[in-house]
């Protein structure tokens, strides 16, 4: 029995006693390491906030000055998913010939109603007078039934309330 084994041991001594000693220290520090990456990185994924958003398709109705600032109204062609709450930023992306974006301009939801069959909502979009400029400083001289697409911000959440909600819904 011993021929075989001195047969097949191929390492020496030495290399042979390193090899029957595990290196303990690395090891359980190693897996102590590892679990606190993975706690360390599930603690800041929490710490970050989605953004959910709906879009919405409009068409201009009016616009209104005020000191500071001017409300657009516009007429939804269906009615919202979320609950659209006053203050709720939006984004209001002009749709030119083929739907293809003339530019947008940032805004904030001043109120939403319904009028008959419409339902009606109107942004606050800062600056004064009578000009609109939008992101790529183009004027905008908004008529009555241009058509717009409105992203709406309905509310920000932590990643795994979203997730969850996400697997909950499945």
């Amino acid at each position: 029995m011993s021929e075989l084994k001195t047969k097949y041991e191929v390492r020496s001594h030495e290399v042979q006693e390193v090899m029957n000693k595990p290196p303990h220290f690395i090891v359980n520090w190693g897996n102590t390491l590892i679990v606190l990456i993975i706690a360390a990185a599930l603690i800041l994924m929490n710490r970050i906030q989605l953004q959910t958003k709906e879009q919405l398709l409009a068409a201009f109705v009016s616009r209104r000055s005020q000191h500071d600032s001017q409300l657009l109204v516009f007429s939804l062609n269906i009615t919202p998913q979320h609950s659209l709450q006053r203050g709720n930023q939006a984004s209001v992306t002009i749709l030119g010939n083929n739907a293809v974006s003339a530019g947008s301009l940032a805004a904030t939801i001043d109120s939403l109603w319904t009028a008959g069959n419409a339902t009606l909502l109107s942004l606050k979009v800062a600056g004064s007078g009578e000009d609109l400029r939008l992101h790529n400083n183009r004027l905008l001289h908004p008529s009555e039934g241009m058509q717009v697409s409105i992203d709406v911000t309905t509310a920000k959440e932590k990643v795994f309330v979203s997730m969850f909600r996400k697997l909950i819904k499945r």
